[in-house]
């Protein structure tokens, strides 16, 4: 009994000594001061006004309504098509083959501009063609401290830092939700950027639009830290328990 009460004042200890998770650092959306100058302002709302560009490597679906032969989809109803998941693989070179107008290049531009290019590129074949564009392997990776890491679907380019998260799960309680990192770019030269969805007033200034192939990681707190470290020692400890159970049973027994 009385190894197994120094056991549990010494993970006591730890945890006091460590530090928990505090209401400034774990609820989210807390109207907090702070000071935002007007240049970062005119950044991030700049930031907003975004359109992704085609590049090699895409899956593009191409619908041409009323017209399924001409398509990489099939239409469900009257308004809305559900496409397939192969779609069409952008080249190397930037380009896609599609009937009728064959080889067609579309790296370097925004699905509007690709919309556009093919209903000028049909209009010889086809009268008044109308086409919807889609990439549809479009992605956000959200990793770190939520319940499910892993890769997001982005079906559309308006995707916001919650909804990822929210997609991945949730926040796990040893989530460092002040201080979430956004990845972008090449990975030799990254862009970080760090938002603290505590603050409610910095989340106003601050453009929480991802794009495509962003990296969203979720840091530790201070608890994940105690609980690696109560893991480790956690072993030792049971074994010297187990060997002096015998001798303090032996001592009670006696008394």
């Amino acid at each position: 009994m009385f190894n197994k009460k120094v056991f549990l004042l010494f993970l006591l200890n730890v945890f006091i000594i460590s530090g928990c998770a505090t209401k400034d650092n774990y609820a989210l959306f807390q109207e907090k001061k702070s000071k935002t100058t007007k240049t970062e302002e005119k950044k991030e709302i700049k930031r907003i006004i975004y359109e992704y560009k085609i590049a090699p490597g895409d899956r593009v679906s191409v619908i041409v309504f009323g017209h399924p032969e001409l398509s990489t989809g099939k239409l469900e109803s009257a308004t809305f098509y559900t496409t397939r998941q192969d779609g069409v693989l952008v080249s190397p070179r930037g380009t896609i083959t599609l009937p009728l107008i064959d080889e067609i290049k579309v790296s370097g531009l925004t699905k509007e501009e690709a919309k556009n290019l093919i209903e000028e590129k049909l209009s010889k074949y086809v009268k008044k063609p109308r086409v919807y564009v889609e990439i549809l392997n479009q992605r956000v990776y959200v990793l770190g401290e939520v319940n499910k890491p892993g890769n997001v679907p982005l079906f559309d380019e308006r995707m916001t830092l919650i909804e990822a998260i929210a997609r991945a799960g949730d926040f796990n309680i040893y989530s460092l939700r002040n201080r979430v990192m956004i990845i972008r770019g090449d990975l030799s030269n990254p862009e970080v950027k760090y938002v603290d969805l505590t603050n409610l007033n910095k989340l106003k200034a601050t453009d929480l639009f991802l794009q495509p192939n962003d990296i969203v990681y979720v840091p530790p707190n201070k608890m994940r830290k105690v609980n690696v470290r109560i893991n480790e020692i956690r072993p030792p400890l049971q074994l010297i328990s187990e060997i002096l159970q015998p001798f303090v049973q032996i001592k009670y027994l006696s008394q």
